[in-house]
């Protein structure tokens, strides 16, 4: 009787008298011939699961008319058949494998609990493709949940926690997801020092003192020791330049490879190296408009220089994505490992190297 009540929830469609007459046939077929019974089962299981392969595979394919996917039965196997490589883009052929790879794990995965673990798929896909590949995810934890079990998706990628954000996973819930980043950084600055400035550099008595002073280059020796004591914060950095030398000799352990060097003074160093070495080339006039007009941003600043005839080495706005993105505090990601990851890289640790470092300020 278990058996039979369990298979209603199949048939919710029905009254309960019709769905219990259902059960009933169901359970005296087994008990008739279970053989031909489960024969059919399995046959009618392999159909549905055949044109939801179908089905699938042709909603992702974003270009029918010469990309021909098909699904054919070889030795006892669904198998996916797509184009030769050449005949589609990488981004195509790695969202058409991977949603057959979400379909085959979900035909393998028929346990109360499961792990699904996605190795790097998203790292490569463009915008679109991600977001498509994020929707399937979540339609394939949807249709396990649905059955009464649990599941827990893994995501290996090297992209910066901030991409799954706004993620229909709902990674972007603090309470949903978990990041863990394998090469987490032990810099000095995590929680105090320069870190408790970026988070408190919005304050009002400090706000036009930080910015300007501090995390942007100023040939004025900013003094705001009492100010800094008021606010809880280093009063041997309180001295504008003062703070400038403790990032460069941070700056300069890095550059060497010292492991423990404040990788968050070595990246305000860098956009005060690129800005000094801007500054240094223009005339006196604009040195004042450099500092005080485009006091806000090194991107306007350096747009500056160059619209008076400067050229500003690239590499100096490819730091951009270090120096800017670690002076502005994320409440909800870890955002200083994802950039010390970076920072870590022998190509970016080489451009850093490259930079002209003051001897004054």
């Amino acid at each position: 009787m278990a058996a039979i009540a369990g298979l209603f929830a199949n048939f919710s469609q029905f009254n309960e008298v019709e769905r219990f007459l259902i059960a009933y046939q169901f359970a005296k077929a087994y008990a008739d011939d279970a053989k031909s019974l489960m024969k059919q089962h399995n046959w009618r299981s392999y159909l549905a699961g055949k044109k939801r392969c179908l089905d699938l595979l042709a909603a992702v394919n974003s270009n029918p008319a010469w990309i021909n996917v098909s699904v054919t039965e070889t030795k006892g196997h669904l198998i996916a058949e797509f184009p030769v490589a050449t005949k589609m883009s990488n981004g195509q052929r790695d969202l058409l494998v991977f949603v057959a790879q979400l379909m085959k794990a979900e035909f393998d995965l028929t346990g109360e609990r499961g792990i699904l673990v996605v190795d790097e798929v998203f790292d490569y896909l463009d915008e679109c493709n991600l977001l498509v590949a994020q929707f399937y995810v979540t339609r394939f934890v949807e249709r396990f949940k649905s059955k009464g079990a649990e599941l827990f998706p893994i995501f290996l990628t090297h992209l910066n926690p901030d991409v799954f954000k706004h993620s229909i996973l709902g990674l972007g819930k603090k309470d949903l997801r978990k990041i863990h980043l394998l090469d987490k950084a032990s810099d000095s600055s995590r929680k105090v020092g320069i870190a408790a400035m970026v988070r408190v550099r919005d304050d009002a008595a400090l706000k036009p003192f930080i910015g300007k002073h501090f995390f942007h280059y100023h040939p004025q020796n900013c003094d705001q020791v009492t100010l800094f004591k008021a606010k809880s914060l280093k009063e041997t950095w309180a001295k504008s330049h003062d703070f400038y030398s403790y990032i460069f000799t941070e700056f300069t352990k890095y550059c060497s490879g010292a492991v423990d060097a404040d990788y968050v003074a070595a990246c305000v160093a860098a956009r005060i190296a690129i800005e000094k070495h801007a500054f240094d080339q223009l005339q006196p006039p604009d040195k004042i408009r450099f500092t005080d007009e485009f006091s806000q941003g090194t991107v306007e600043k350096l747009d500056f220089v160059e619209q008076v005839g400067i050229k500003v080495p690239d590499s100096h706005r490819l730091l951009g994505m270090l120096y800017n993105d670690i002076l502005h505090h994320k409440e909800q990601f870890d955002y200083i490992s994802a950039i010390v990851s970076k920072m870590k890289n022998p190509a970016i640790r080489g451009m850093m190297s490259e930079l002209p470092i003051p001897t004054v300020f």
